[in-house]
């Protein structure tokens, strides 16, 4: 690969007029300003393009596509010579209207005319930059890069020797000598002086201070349920009574605590009738459910089930056993009973 470097420019940022043909004004450029080498870039919109493809049968360039107006996606080309002439080489992306809707076209560019556009040439002014075809494939190439300045020395910079007394004592100094065969003498920097602190200075780490210890908690003796406590005192009569009441059914079981007194709510009831009473649930009953409201019994099913019917009219099947059921009294010839549920 032939390379040359470029150590000189100088940028040149331009505008494209409307109706400005852009390779003419760019080669127009080139010819004012002495530019025989550089590097373009172009964005804009283009009222027309022209863009070509080589032709491998035809070892030349024809043209794939007409037409416009186009947006600039990218325009990028490099700026040689071939004898006096100025030629710009431009190369392009597009996004153009076709028949088959917005596509985007690329290619050589041949010939395009500017709507909008912003330029921006890029000169090396030491260098020049010769084009022409290659003979066995016909494309266009770099046939010559040349420098027509010599590079620029890179500038020498003196050493300086630091005389701080704070340097590092491991760089060592080289001093120059005016005979170049002579090796320079390394010289070690002289060491840090220690300074010593004053003891009152210095931090003391605190002495860990020991807690006094902590006396033993012992746990407490774990409490003894009633239920324990009764089992040491059941008689058989206890243990045949608790038997019975247990061996009934969820739907007659009743809560003594909670419930309320039924003399005192409802009349003809006397206050010598047993708590636990509880009279069977048949159709027509009343249920008070704590969620659904006051609800009609419509069947009893085994004392375990029931099928109500809710305010609004909706029918509902229920569990009985997960509820505590309490006879309230009777309302117009019906039992009334109130649920809530177990804990």
């Amino acid at each position: 690969m032939r390379h040359e470097s470029s150590y000189r420019g100088r940028r040149i940022v331009g505008q494209l007029e409307a109706g400005e043909e852009v390779v003419s004004a760019l080669t127009r450029l080139c010819q004012d300003e002495g530019v025989r080498a550089g590097e373009v870039r172009i964005s804009g919109v283009l009222r027309r393009i022209e863009l070509a493809k080589f032709s491998r049968d035809d070892r030349d360039y024809r043209v794939e596509h007409r037409g416009g107006p186009v947006e600039i996606l990218h325009l990028h080309g490099t700026i040689g010579v071939i004898g006096d002439a100025v030629i710009p080489r431009l190369d392009a992306m597009v996004l153009a209207e076709t028949s088959f809707g917005t596509q985007i076209v690329g290619g050589q560019v041949r010939s395009a005319t500017a709507e909008s556009g912003e330029l921006i040439l890029e000169v090396f002014e030491d260098l020049e930059i010769v084009r022409g075809r290659e003979r066995t494939t016909g494309h266009m190439i770099l046939t010559k890069i040349s420098s027509t300045q010599p590079a620029p020395k890179a500038p020498v910079k003196p050493i300086v020797r630091d005389e701080s007394p704070l340097a590092p004592a491991s760089t060592p100094i080289i001093e120059p000598t005016s005979s170049s065969s002579k090796k320079p003498e390394l010289k070690p920097e002289p060491t840090r002086p220690k300074i010593k602190r004053p003891d009152a200075l210095v931090e003391k780490k605190p002495e860990p201070v020991q807690e006094p210890a902590r006396p033993e908690l012992k746990p407490d003796p774990k409490p003894v349920s009633a239920l324990a406590q009764s089992q040491t005192t059941l008689s058989w009569g206890d243990v045949a009574a608790r038997s019975e009441e247990i061996s009934q059914p969820a739907s007659r079981r009743a809560s003594k605590s909670s419930a309320p007194d039924p003399a005192q709510i409802y009349a003809g009831i006397g206050d010598d009738e047993d708590d636990d009473f509880l009279p069977e649930m048949k159709r027509n009953d009343i249920l008070e459910h704590p969620k659904l409201g006051r609800c009609k019994v419509e069947s009893v099913e085994d004392e375990e089930y029931a099928f109500i019917r809710l305010p609004r009219g909706k029918r509902r099947k229920i569990v009985l056993e997960i509820f505590d059921i309490k006879f309230k009294g009777t309302e117009n010839g019906h039992n009334v009973f109130t649920l809530r549920i177990s804990k």
